[in-house]
């Protein structure tokens, strides 16, 4: 069983963060695009996605990452990237679309975190669905505030020059 998911264009990490959760007894699976991420989310509906903030060759931002949460209210999603800093990550936390932002600049052990949630992933899917949870989640995803999302994505891309 598929627990975890992770979307980012950077190989190395992408590689080092698979190999180091298999050796864990963890299974990840891992995707460089947004649409082959979608894909692999499709077919094997992870409990778990870690996404990149941004995509080359791809849209970007947090409509990405409500795309998913929409999708699939209940998942756990952690927005991973090097275009945030600290208050980035809590502003983004504040719009309570991820359930978790780390930046790959600030955080001194990026892997360990992924890991922990890998692990937390696999530990939730032993356990009978919390339906509660599911609605509440649904509701959280329905009640996103788009225009919120549109405007702290266009200040985190103004700070980091990407737009």
């Amino acid at each position: 069983m598929v627990y975890a998911l992770m979307i980012d264009d950077e190989q190395a990490l992408r590689e080092s963060v698979q190999r180091t959760a298999s050796l864990a007894g963890l299974e990840l699976l891992t995707a460089s695009t947004w649409d082959e991420g979608l894909t692999l989310f499709h077919i094997h509906s992870p409990d778990l996605v870690i996404v990149d903030y941004n995509l080359p060759e791809s849209r970007h931002g947090l409509q990405l990452i409500a795309e998913i949460r929409k999708l699939r209210p209940s998942v756990r999603l952690v927005l991973l990237s090097g275009y945030i800093d600290e208050e980035d990550a809590q502003e983004i936390e504040s719009l309570d679309l991820v359930d978790r932002a780390v930046s790959k600049i600030t955080s001194p052990n990026a892997t360990e975190l992924i890991l922990n949630e890998i692990r937390s992933a696999a530990h939730r899917a032993l356990n009978p669905t919390n339906w509660v949870d599911v609605a509440t989640a649904h509701q959280r995803a329905e009640s996103t505030d788009r225009a919120a999302l549109d405007d702290l994505d266009h200040k985190i891309q103004q700070r980091r020059g990407m737009s």
